[in-house]
């Protein structure tokens, strides 16, 4: 599983996740292929500059009203206090259901990395640098990089627009060598989109693997069992399934049940209910549905019409040749899945008597 690790500069313009990609990568998480890192001090930022970002709006919106108001007369400016005022809350809500649900994690800080991040800022270890005093990333990066490889991730990748305090030299995207020495499997994106386009191939399969895991599972759990099978045969069987079947035996020959007959024509009805043939299910699942195969029989009455070779008019064109209880089996196919747990269509195939 590969695990990313959000900086505040990401989501800064979209602090509800609501654009495609943070839908795409809340899909992946949601399928067990990724996990959403984000350290709880980013979390703080963004309701903070968020909350910042709502009041300078807000502000111009009173002082542009104030303004139009002083121009004209008889003018309606209640609606302002009507406007929402609870970005904060719906923040703080939207993170705490995400985390519920469990499709990110919201990392807090261990105690014992204190006094790591000191020896960082006295040595100048990255994210700590000679010009400034980087405590807020240093934060971020040890507390989600311990959480990472404690989980033991394949791949770590942490997405961050701040190239110039996590990446090698100025105007590199290469994850600078003292946060590689912190996690060698660590790579840096500056943006969800460049991480999903990298990686594209190997969630795609990931995706493949747990939609079949998923639908293994649900298969698992259904009881598509040989009586449960034979019920959904019977179910098409009183409304086309055995009709189907009916019209392909109108169509043998007399001779296909009596080899003395020739030409003519024979007349099925149906004398009892399908059923799967004992042993015959097979079952290919794959990450959209499963496919079940087998087999089944079905009893016919079968009349057996003889031409009359002295038909003219004042007599019958075909003769009654008489009758025979045979039993037909044939080969089905169909697809189910948990949208579409009973088949509205059903293939056969392979129709042929078993006595005849």
């Amino acid at each position: 599983m590969i695990a990313i690790i959000l900086d505040s500069n990401i989501f800064y313009g979209d602090p509800l996740w609501r654009g495609p990609v943070f839908k795409k990568i809340l899909e992946l998480s949601n399928l067990e292929v990724l996990r959403i890192l984000i350290s709880d001090v980013v979390l703080k930022e963004v309701i903070r500059n968020s909350k910042k970002e709502f009041d300078l709006h807000f502000k111009s919106i009173k002082e542009g009203v104030s303004g139009i108001a002083k121009l004209t007369e008889g003018f309606d400016h209640s609606f302002i206090d009507k406007l929402p005022n609870d970005c904060e809350r719906k923040i703080i809500e939207r993170f705490s259901s995400l985390e519920k649900e469990g499709l990110i994690d919201i990392v807090k800080p261990k105690d014992e990395i204190l006094s790591e991040l000191i020896d960082r800022a006295v040595d100048k270890i990255k994210p700590f640098s000679e010009k400034k005093e980087e405590f807020r990333d240093g934060v971020i990066w040890l507390s989600c990089i311990q959480f990472a490889l404690s989980e033991k991730f394949e791949r770590i990748y942490f997405i961050s627009k701040n190239i110039s305090d996590f990446c090698e030299k100025r105007g590199s995207k290469t994850l600078h060598r003292d946060l590689k020495r912190d996690c060698p499997n660590a790579e840096l994106k500056t943006n969800i989109r460049d991480f999903l386009d990298t990686e594209e191939d190997f969630l795609q399969a990931k995706i493949e693997d747990a939609s079949l895991l998923a639908m293994r599972s649900w298969l698992e759990e259904e009881v598509y069992d040989e009586d449960e099978i034979t019920k959904l045969l019977q179910d098409h069987s009183n409304s086309t399934l055995s009709g189907e079947i009916s019209s392909i035996v109108d169509g043998w020959e007399p001779s296909d049940f009596n080899p003395d007959l020739h030409t003519g024509y024979v007349q099925s009805y149906e004398s009892g209910s399908i059923r799967v043939v004992d042993g015959s299910l097979s079952f290919d699942v794959s990450p959209e549905f499963v496919t079940i195969s087998g087999s089944a029989c079905l009893d016919f009455e079968v009349e057996i019409y003889e031409y009359n070779p002295s038909y003219d008019e004042s007599s019958e064109k075909y003769l009654y040749a008489g009758e025979k209880e045979v039993q037909i089996e044939v080969d089905f196919e169909f697809t189910i899945s948990p949208s579409e747990p009973v088949p509205d269509w059903i293939d056969i195939n392979n129709v042929q008597s078993k006595n005849g």
